[in-house]
């Protein structure tokens, strides 16, 4: 094989699979009606969202709460959080009396990378005294 037809075959091959990653970002765009979610709270919100036409073939912020009595629990959590490259915000909660940490996670829209993160999550948050208290995502 010559170098011209050596380099057409590995054009037409790299085409050939970029459309097939093209095809197949689209068809999930397109049929995320057909994904389904188990029967729990998690995938409640996410059937929620689907019925609004929610885009999960892509990557969306996460923001994960966590609620502490004590402001400086909630500082060490939050210090914890942004050792491990998440990013922590705090505020206090009047309603509650408590300290609220918002984490911000950019990730895929799936179920169990939601429910693995919210674990997570819970398990550094209640090191630190505190607990989850939901999850929401960014509206682009």
């Amino acid at each position: 094989m010559n170098c011209k037809i050596k380099t057409a075959h590995i054009f037409l091959t790299l085409l050939i699979i970029f459309s097939i990653i093209a095809i197949s970002c689209s068809e999930a765009t397109r049929n995320s009606e057909n994904i389904t979610f188990p029967n729990n709270e998690n995938g409640d919100v996410l059937r929620l969202l689907q019925s609004k036409g929610f885009d999960f073939s892509k990557e969306h912020v996460f923001e994960y709460e966590h609620i502490f009595k004590e402001k400086d629990s909630a500082q060490k959590f939050a210090e914890e959080i942004e050792k491990q490259n998440m990013k922590a915000e705090m505020s206090y909660y009047e309603e509650m009396s408590a300290w609220n940490i918002k984490v911000k996670v950019t990730h895929l829209p799936t179920h169990d990378k939601i429910t693995n993160t919210e674990d997570k999550l819970e398990k550094i948050a209640i090191n630190f005294g505190g607990k989850k208290d939901g999850w929401g995502v960014v509206k682009n």
